[in-house]
């Protein structure tokens, strides 16, 4: 159950975000805030890198979706809390490197 279970357990009511092309706009209008979970890693050309040799599995379709959950979450003053790969993912979609 992972996250979910101290979610819930915290009083929220969690929710996943569908990558449906468009659909965006309406999920955000319906959450409190946005929490970007752990992962695959991310591709550095997205922070301006070259890949490293350790580099692990990347999902492109999933970098981009949550570089502009971010960017439309920050446009709306939602809070976001980011674990792992999400804490990366924000200080990316922000403009830092790593």
């Amino acid at each position: 159950m992972g996250y979910q279970r101290s979610l819930v357990l915290a009083g929220a009511v969690p929710m996943l975000f569908s990558r449906v092309p468009g659909g965006l706009g309406d999920q955000l209008d319906r959450v409190d805030g946005v929490m970007l979970a752990a992962g695959h890693d991310i591709d550095p050309g997205r922070y301006g890198q070259e890949p490293h040799a350790l580099l692990g599995p990347i999902d492109a379709a999933r970098d981009s979706f949550e570089i502009e959950l971010v960017e439309r979450a920050v446009d709306r003053g939602l809070p976001i809390i980011g674990t792992c790969r999400g804490m990366q993912m924000l200080n990316v979609a922000l403009g830092g490197t790593m």
